[in-house]
């Protein structure tokens, strides 16, 4: 078995980190997590369900895309609080997970 050795150059990796169509992926993905993260969020009460927010673009010569909650309860929601009376819902990190695993 031969060994085989890749090399990329660190402008190529850059011109992939920024391309276009790597953000269009990201995005894609992104919203299917939104999509997810919305179709499985608490609705006891408040509004959680309809604060997720999509950002993307480059940034410091890569693209991203970031789905987040701006509801003032998204912390507690997401990681829950002491003494049990709010459960975590781990939305976010539920709702990537299932996107991983498609």
């Amino acid at each position: 078995m031969s060994d085989v050795r890749v090399e990329i150059d660190a402008a190529s990796l850059d011109a992939i980190a920024q391309d276009p169509e790597i953000l269009a992926v990201l995005v894609r993905k992104a919203q299917e997590v939104k999509a997810k993260a919305v179709a499985i969020a608490p609705r006891q009460s408040g509004d959680y369900a309809g604060k997720f927010k999509l950002r993307s673009g480059v940034n410091n010569g890569k693209a991203f895309a970031q789905v987040a909650n701006t509801d003032p309860a998204a912390n507690v929601i997401e990681l829950g609080a002491r003494g049990g009376k709010n459960p975590k819902h781990r939305v976010l990190g539920r709702a990537l997970q299932s996107i991983r695993e498609d």
